[in-house]
């Protein structure tokens, strides 16, 4: 694939700068915008003041990402050894153990999202008292 020019109309190139401009220009984490039937999303990275103090789990299977609860966000507090949820394979589950305590710092999929191995799910900042 070339340039998005090749591919996609003049409006639709414009569309698309200005939903990213738009998400550059939000406070939120996640960006989706759909205008007929075309979809922009944008996360942002998560760049830590010092990246030693972010765990990051990551996905230990290929699947469906299944939240272990709703009220997963950024910002609660997690203990180590807790599942954040599990990932559907078939007719396996996979679990997704957070690993050290700590509150979340990043979330980077959502409850149903396919991932692949390795993917990077979300990160817990340590806390110091």
């Amino acid at each position: 694939m070339g340039h998005l020019s090749e591919v996609l109309s003049g409006d639709e190139v414009e569309t698309i700068t200005r939903l990213l401009d738009m998400a550059e220009c939000s406070s939120f984490d996640v960006f989706e915008a759909s205008v007929g039937g075309l979809t922009v999303r944008v996360e942002r990275a998560l760049v830590a003041e010092n990246p030693a103090e972010h765990l990051s789990i990551y996905s230990p299977a290929v699947g469906v990402y299944r939240a272990a609860n709703e009220m997963l966000s950024v910002g609660k507090i997690v203990e180590g050894g807790m599942i954040a949820g599990h990932i559907e394979t078939l007719d396996h589950r996979t679990n997704v153990v957070v690993n050290a305590g700590g509150s979340i710092s990043g979330l980077f999929v959502q409850d149903g999202q396919f991932v692949e191995y390795g993917q990077r799910l979300l990160s817990i900042a340590s806390i110091t008292i």
